[in-house]
């Protein structure tokens, strides 16, 4: 998975659990308009849909908290690697030249 899909995938985790904190929010806003006029029963259901709901967005912050760390990790692995076959191709091609160089000589040695 690239990059790019990564962030859009970590992007989408937050605009999820930003609608599912607004629609907490508004639930919490119905609690207190049903507790003005609604029977104890209803207020204590709109209640506990609340605390699920805020439940879930807090599982939800943590899970997205853990895949930017992730991707941040893989990031950084990304880069290390890049480095290290940029180094590799490097070295290649130094020992290439060298043995370019040692098969041109080859044929004096010969003669």
């Amino acid at each position: 998975m690239d990059r790019a899909t990564k962030s859009r995938l970590v992007y989408d985790a937050g605009r999820v659990i930003e609608r599912l904190g607004e629609a907490n929010s508004s639930l919490c806003h119905e609690v207190e308009e049903l507790k003005s006029g609604a029977g104890l029963e209803v207020v204590a259901v709109a209640e506990q849909c609340a605390l699920d709901l805020e439940e879930e967005v807090n599982h939800l912050r943590a899970e997205l908290n853990e895949s930017r760390a992730r991707v941040r990790m893989l990031d950084d692995e990304l880069l290390t690697l890049s480095r290290d076959v940029e180094s590799t191709r490097s070295t290649s091609w130094a020992a290439e030249e060298a043995l370019k160089e040692e098969c041109l000589r080859l044929p004096r040695r010969i003669e």
